[in-house]
């Protein structure tokens, strides 16, 4: 007879007092409790959103379920042939095995680590393992149990947020809300000097500069006390001692008694805005010494904003609020069209506002002032503001009056001894036309006389007759022009034209002094603002230079070679000859006074030249020409659209 379970035997001991029927009940209900619960195990272990592995002492794979086969990328079978050496990576292996041994020699009744397994694609996974050991009724232990979570994506955003900490500029810090620090990245150690181990024993007071701690103090209480996010700047001290500006922004972080502070350096800013201020207190300063004023006009409102020092240029109470329309007003009214044509360009951003232009003061003082104004626009680019400043140049301006008559006085000095240098030639340019009339008289004469003359052939002698007295009173009116007193108004004028002229003038010079003349002037020059008698007298001191400095060359090798051109916003005129060229010890210093490079000269031609063409805005320029001889010329700006003449 087969004998009774053990179980079944014990369970009968411990219900002696129940029948046979009632102990066999009993255990039939027992059964089926436990195949319940290993059904219900069997579904928690199998439908689990976690690994679950069971592993033997030495390292195998017992069992394993359908999650743990998705984590590592293997079947089942392949696992369970499998040890958990096998699929651990190098770099976790050691630390793995030692917490096992810990929980086989009974040391720790759990572990929980960190590490990376290979998956059977041969990537890696970071996974997250509790595990503990389940012993026998004597003691010996049976299998490891682990649940193990897939971290990986977890993991790669702690690498990317360490990869920023690490490499973040700015110094960021966790810290207990009594103010110790609890982590801090790389940049407190770039930036303070300390090393990790100094900066996580002390509290954070401890980096602030003393003058700000109490404030600091007071911020940080009240994050204890329950205040959201807040921000605020302080000076923060390096282990050198170096002072610096640290923008800080702190807040607590949820369901912990710890605060996350991020700071930036803002040295260089405070930096910038202390020297912005100091620049503006100079500014303020220039402004009151220079009596120069700011102004500022909104285009959105028509509103003007004068500071003091244009109140009391424009000669207005303070208290008396401008409009566009009131400034403009007090514009000189021949500078008005002027004024008006620059203002709608500058606001239009089609030119810069920077001119010259004269006021007339409620009292009837006339003044000169210098404007400038830049144009300010919004994010979109609209414009919305023209903001500049005015100065007071009268006195400038009489200067500069002053300084132009005495060069007007020295240009006629030079006219006049050019006058003297050009006797010959302007009495042969005047005894051709002479001569060809006092012919033709006497002609006429001699025809009338004899009474055998025709009509047309009088009328022939007439014109003639005529077309030299053109021509000798042209030569007379071009002397006049040249040499009489000007006002030095400057207008509009055609360079090519001026060196048509001059040259015209000058023609029996040439001949006289048996100098080859050539000209090659640019067909694209464009209009210049100039006094045209002082531009050709200019361009006569330069041709008498070029021709008498070639006193020493064979007559048939005298060469003069004028021309023009445009340069950018310049046009440019030079005479070349073919003398021996200026000094290089002179070069330099050809346009200063009492400075000559030609034999006999006063030194004063080329330097009231030069006055003049700078009088011009211009610039005058000598050269040795590496064929031979000299080149001077002058450069004068080109006209500008809306510049006041």
């Amino acid at each position: 007879m087969k004998s009774e379970p053990d179980f079944v035997s014990k369970a009968t001991e411990r219900e002696s007092g129940l029948t046979l029927r009632e102990t066999v009940e009993l255990i039939r209900d027992r059964e089926t409790k436990l195949r319940e619960s290993e059904e219900r195990f069997r579904a928690t272990f199998e439908q689990a959103a976690v690994g679950i592995t069971h592993v033997s002492p030495d390292g195998h794979f017992l069992c394993v379920n359908d999650r743990f086969c998705d984590i590592v990328g293997y079947t089942r079978d392949e696992i369970l042939s499998l040890t958990f050496q096998d699929i651990t990576h190098p770099d976790d292996l050691e630390t793995d095995l030692d917490h096992a041994r810990r929980l086989l020699r009974g040391e720790s009744d759990n572990y929980s680590t960190e590490k990376q397994y290979f998956r059977k694609d041969g990537g890696t996974v970071w996974v997250k393992l509790t595990a503990t050991v389940l012993k026998d009724d004597a003691g010996k232990p049976r299998w490891f149990v682990s649940v193990v979570e897939d971290i990986t994506e977890k993991k790669k955003a702690q690498q990317e947020r360490d990869r920023i900490l690490t490499l973040s500029q700015d110094l960021i810090c966790i810290a207990s809300m009594d103010g110790y620090l609890k982590y801090v990245n790389p940049a407190w150690e770039r930036f303070l000097g300390y090393a990790d181990e100094e900066l996580l024993t002390k509290p954070f007071l401890d980096f602030v500069h003393p003058d700000d701690r109490k404030r600091t103090a007071r911020e940080l209480e009240s994050l204890a006390a329950g205040q959201s996010t807040f921000d605020f700047e302080l000076r923060g001290v390096a282990k050198d001692g170096t002072i610096s500006h640290i923008s800080w922004v702190v807040t607590p972080l949820a369901d912990e008694d710890l605060i996350y502070c991020i700071g930036r350096d803002v040295t260089e800013r405070k930096e910038a805005e202390k020297a912005v201020r100091e620049s503006r207190r100079r500014l303020i300063k220039a402004q009151n010494v220079a009596r120069m004023g700011f102004m500022d006009w909104n285009l959105k409102t028509n509103e003007i904003v004068w500071s003091g020092e244009v109140y009391d240029l424009y000669g207005i109470d303070p208290k008396t609020p401008v409009t566009i329309e009131q400034t403009v007003a007090l514009v000189h009214p021949d500078d008005l069209e002027f004024v008006n044509k620059n203002l709608d360009m500058a606001i239009h951003g089609t030119r810069d506002y920077d001119i010259d232009h004269r006021l007339v003061r409620p009292d009837g003082k006339v003044i000169w002032v210098h404007a400038r104004a830049d144009l300010d626009r919004d994010s979109e680019g609209t414009p919305i503001a023209l903001m500049g400043t005015v100065v007071d140049i009268t006195e400038r301006k009489r200067a500069e009056e002053e300084a132009r008559r005495h060069r007007d006085a020295l240009a006629r000095v030079d006219r006049a001894t050019s006058l003297g240098q050009l006797t010959g030639s302007i009495a042969h340019e005047l005894n051709q036309p002479l001569t060809g009339i006092l012919s033709n008289a006497q002609a006429a004469e001699l025809l009338i006389n004899s009474g055998q003359w025709e009509r047309e052939e009088l009328a022939e002698i007439m014109a003639e007759i005529v077309a030299d007295t053109k021509r000798g009173g042209e030569v007379i009116q071009n002397l006049r022009e040249l040499y009489r007193e000007q006002k030095g108004e400057l207008l509009p004028i055609d360079i090519n034209a001026v060196v048509q002229e001059t040259t015209h003038l000058l023609h029996s010079e040439f001949v006289i002094q048996r100098v080859e003349l050539s000209t090659e002037c640019a067909s694209t020059v464009p209009v210049v603002n100039g006094n045209r008698i002082q531009i050709q007298q200019v361009l006569v001191n330069l041709i008498m230079n070029g021709i008498q400095a070639m006193d020493g060359i064979a007559r048939e090798n005298r060469r003069l070679h004028i021309a023009t051109a445009r340069e950018m916003n310049k046009v440019k005129v030079w005479v070349d000859d073919d003398g021996r060229g200026i000094d290089t010890d002179k070069i330099d210093r050809i346009f200063e006074p009492l400075a000559t490079w030609k034999p006999g000269g006063t030194g004063m031609g080329l330097a009231i030249s030069n006055s003049i063409i700078q009088s011009h805005g211009g610039r005058m320029w000598a050269e040795n020409r590496p064929e031979g001889g000299a080149r001077v010329g002058f450069a004068l700006l080109v006209q500008k659209e809306g510049e006041l003449l």
